[in-house]
């Protein structure tokens, strides 16, 4: 299993977190995709790139094509991206919907790592994003939807 450094993927994940999605396409050279409604999630492509440079190889399915990333493989489908997590960083800590603790799992307090929601209601797909260390409240760099069916969790150190 591969190791990587939450420090690493987060500070590269801030780094295109600031791009809207027609910034970041074009900085990818995706200009063909800019303002095509299944292109509009970008969380998968945002986490592919911090975990690209962060020191992984991403087996995806698009390839970047321009820019300091041209020719890596990109992941944009967050269920497939999470599926190619387990085999590099292993089995995830996985949480089921609890209706009790709709703010998200209580022993994730204080950690900090990789988080995928999966099955989002109202929503047709899922979330992958960056769950920051609090003890607090869970805060996801961009988003948290702790009423997903399912929450996987990646901790990184």
């Amino acid at each position: 299993m591969s190791v990587i450094k939450y420090q690493a993927v987060a500070d590269a994940y801030e780094k295109y977190n600031v791009y809207s999605t027609s910034e970041l396409y074009q900085l990818l050279g995706w200009d063909d995709l800019i303002g095509r409604p299944e292109w509009a999630n970008t969380c998968a492509v945002r986490m592919s790139l911090a975990l690209i440079e962060a020191g992984m190889t991403v087996s995806g399915r698009v390839q970047v094509k321009k820019g300091d990333l041209k020719g890596k493989w990109i992941e944009p489908g967050q269920n497939r991206l999470s599926d190619w997590l387990i085999r590099h960083l292993g089995e995830p800590e996985v949480f089921p919907f609890d209706t009790s603790s709709a703010a998200g799992p209580q022993s994730l307090y204080g950690k900090k790592g990789i988080v995928s929601f999966m099955r989002i209601p109202s929503y047709s797909g899922g979330h992958i994003d960056l769950l920051q260390p609090s003890n607090d409240y869970l805060t996801c760099s961009r988003s948290c939807y702790f009423t997903a069916d399912e929450v996987r969790f990646w901790q990184l150190n």
